[in-house]
């Protein structure tokens, strides 16, 4: 992975977390629950959070490795002499 994928794949998790806790205070001080239904909520919203970011790094990742391969082969293909 180059600097700039690197960098560009840091800034897009970086930038979710920080959505999600913005969100999540957010929720907080608009919350007309009880406080154990509150946490609950939270919990729940940060878990899915969680896993939609995981998912997206995977998928980029899978993405990546395939362009790799794809460079590689065209990169170290040979031509076959008859």
């Amino acid at each position: 992975m180059n600097k700039s994928q690197q960098d560009h794949t840091s800034s897009l998790v970086l930038g979710t977390l920080i959505g999600f806790i913005i969100g999540g205070i957010a929720m907080l001080w608009n919350a007309p629950r009880s406080g154990q239904d509150t946490r609950q909520r939270i919990q729940n919203f940060f878990r899915i959070g969680i896993k939609q970011v995981q998912g997206e790094t995977i998928d980029d990742s899978i993405e990546y490795g395939k362009m790799l391969a794809q460079q590689y082969r065209a990169d170290h293909a040979k031509p076959i002499d008859e």
